[in-house]
C-alpha cells in the first residue's frame, strides 16, 4: 500500500467504489493499519501466496491492481492470480499490474496481465516533454490528479446519441470508443458513427469543478450587488 496503490485506492474512491470494496494486501503492518483505518478491507500478507489472495476474495473481484515494490514481485503476484482466477473459471476478472520498466511489460501480459501501466517509462516522457512542451505536460498532469480540472470517463452510448458522434454534449470530448472489445480511437472513421453497445471514452470536466461555485461578481456602478457567476 505505498504510492501507486494509495494513488490507485483515491481513483477508485473518487469513482465512488465503496471503501468496503476494497481490498488491501501488503506485507507491512504500518500499511495496512493504515488502510483500515481509511475504511478499507486491510490484509496482512504476501499478495504471491494463493491463500491470502483468496482470503482477500480475489474470486469474487472486479479487478485485482498489483502494485509490489518490484517487477519481480509484480510477475509472482499476477502469474499466481490468474491460476487462481483460470481454476475458478473467472477468467473475466480484470488484472491491472505496474512495472517500473518498460522491459518487463511483455513479461507481466505472458503473466496474465490484461493491462500494464510503465510508471519509470511514462515519468521519463513527461520529463522530455516538459523541456519542449510544457502546456502538453501541465494537461496530462491534470488527468493524472483527480478531481481537479480534467477527469477521463466511460459509460454507454444512450440511444438518442446513436449515429454521428457530434450528437455528444458539448462538455463531453470523445477520444475513443470500446466495440465489442475493441478500443477504436477517436480519429478512426468507425468512431464517427456511434452504435447500440459502445462504451465511450471521454474527456470531462472533473466533478470538483463542476459543483465548485463560480467567482463572486464586484457590485456594479450603479451600485447593484452582484450575484454568484455562473459560466
Amino acid at each position: 500500500y505505498g504510492v501507486k496503490g494509495r494513488a490507485a485506492v483515491e481513483e477508485l474512491l473518487s469513482r465512488r467504489v465503496p471503501r468496503e470494496r476494497i481490498a488491501v494486501i501488503d506485507n507491512q503492518q504500518l500499511a495496512v493499519e493504515s488502510a483500515g483505518a481509511e475504511g478499507l478491507v486491510a490484509l496482512l500478507g504476501d499478495a504471491a501466496r494463493s491463500e491470502v489472495l483468496k482470503e482477500a476474495g480475489l474470486v469474487n473481484a472486479q479487478a485485482l491492481v498489483v502494485a509490489p515494490d518490484t517487477d519481480q514481485a509484480a510477475v509472482l503476484i499476477t502469474l499466481t492470480a490468474r491460476q487462481i482466477l483460470s481454476e475458478a473459471g473467472k477468467r473475466q476478472v480484470t488484472i491491472v499490474a505496474a512495472a517500473r520498466e518498460e522491459e518487463n511489460v511483455v513479461l507481466l501480459e505472458q503473466s496474465g496481465a490484461d493491462q500494464v501501466i510503465t510508471s519509470a517509462a511514462t515519468a521519463g516522457r513527461l520529463l522530455g516533454l516538459a523541456t519542449e512542451a510544457k502546456p502538453v505536460v501541465k494537461v496530462l498532469e491534470d488527468l493524472h490528479r483527480t478531481g481537479v480540472g480534467l477527469d477521463i470517463g466511460m459509460r454507454p452510448v444512450e440511444p438518442h446519441e446513436l449515429g454521428p458522434s457530434s450528437r455528444l454534449n458539448s462538455d463531453q470530448l470523445l477520444v475513443g470508443v470500446v466495440r465489442r472489445g475493441e478500443t477504436i480511437k477517436f480519429f478512426d472513421p468507425r468512431a464517427q458513427q456511434l452504435e447500440a453497445g459502445d462504451r465511450l471514452l471521454y474527456l470531462h470536466p472533473s466533478r470538483e469543478d463542476e459543483e465548485r461555485p463560480g467567482p463572486a461578481l464586484a457590485p456594479s456602478a450603479g451600485g447593484s450587488a452582484g450575484g454568484t457567476g455562473a459560466s
